[in-house]
């Protein structure tokens, strides 16, 4: 159960778990609402208990999916959108440790030849975030997603029209 930090103005949920050498362990998951540092929380301790793989798929389902339902229809549509369609079909089955900054530059590089630059964003936006929340919970070490760079797209000449010009093409 969550408690309210008056002077904080947030909820804090606190779990005990096991470390992997056996040793007892308590954490402190704070938000701005009651349910929000419960789900935090919850979920943590489902991690840390072994209720997914090591799995991106895994992680993304069990870990970072509950923690976006309390957000706007459209962001978790999105969300659904950039892991369905095109993190989880290329990262899916991969061991979160294993995931590479550069094999992560090389998928998002293959992703700007046949997506517009802003899906592209987008698409990293939720992979930087799901990573976020591994290394948060200490699944990774360090989040290889936001050492990412995107190819800048290339700037094209303008091309003005009068309405004379306009009329004759």
């Amino acid at each position: 159960m969550a408690t309210f930090h008056q002077k904080k103005k947030l909820w804090e949920a606190r779990r005990r778990y096991v470390e992997v050498d056996g040793a007892q362990s308590r954490r402190s998951f704070w938000a701005t609402t009651e349910e929000e540092a419960e789900r935090q929380a919850n979920s943590f301790v489902r991690l840390r208990n072994g209720i997914h793989d090591g799995t991106f798929n895994s992680f993304a389902a069990n870990g970072y999916c509950p923690t976006v339902m309390h957000l706007s229809r459209k962001w978790k549509e999105q969300v659904t959108w950039a892991l369905d369609r095109h993190i989880i079909v290329a990262y899916g089955n991969t061991q979160l440790t294993a995931i590479s900054r550069a094999d992560v530059q090389v998928f998002l590089n293959k992703k700007t030849e046949t997506l517009s630059i802003a899906s592209v964003r987008h698409i990293r936006k939720v992979f930087v975030a799901v990573m976020n929340l591994a290394e948060q919970d200490d699944l990774v070490r360090k989040n290889v997603v936001s050492q990412t760079k995107l190819a800048t797209p290339e700037e094209q000449d303008k091309v003005i029209y009068t309405p004379e010009g306009f009329a004759s093409s």
